[in-house]
């Protein structure tokens, strides 16, 4: 049986448990970019509940964070520019948690606006609070992790380092 050692070594290092956290992350980072691509308008809403921005720049960040969260959850499912990547979904779940963290602390209670499912007629409740900032410090983490694995199982990334060096 291996020790606990040698499995957290093979996490830095890269493997099947750094894959599946590299994939449902950029999933979910993905999938909710998309939901917020096609409605910038019910997005902005929401950011201006925050009250963070100035209302100027609102409708700018309802266009560019959705189109950054695509990207970024794309290029993680794909294994292509890991570290940017993971880099770039640190921060925005670092700056996610930060204001859901000073609305909760300021006693304010709307729907985050993570997950706008009502497009798809689902209803899910994401309201701000305890829950929701320990996932997005949960992903926070989980990014950190994937930034620091030296290999990624099933990259895009992977395979150009092996088309290299049987190139040498």
């Amino acid at each position: 049986m291996r020790s606990i050692k040698a499995f957290f070594r093979d996490i830095v290092y890269g493997n099947s448990v750094t894959l599946a956290i590299r994939v449902a992350m950029g999933l979910l980072i993905l999938f909710s970019g998309a939901l917020k691509v096609f409605d910038p308008v019910s997005f902005s809403i929401v950011i201006d509940r925050y009250g963070i921005l100035p209302g100027p720049l609102v409708p700018y960040a309802a266009v560019v964070l959705p189109v950054v969260e695509v990207a970024v959850g794309f290029f993680l499912v794909a294994g292509f520019r890991i570290k940017a990547s993971a880099l770039i979904s640190g921060v925005l779940m670092l700056v996610f948690s930060l204001a859901i963290g000073m609305n909760i602390a300021r006693g304010e209670i709307f729907d985050c606006g993570c997950f706008d499912f009502g497009r798809l007629g689902i209803s899910l409740d994401e309201g701000i609070g305890p829950r929701v900032l320990a996932r997005d410090i949960g992903m926070m983490l989980f990014s950190v992790m994937i930034y620091r694995a030296e290999k990624h199982v099933l990259s895009i990334e992977g395979l150009m380092d092996r088309r290299d060096l049987e190139n040498l």
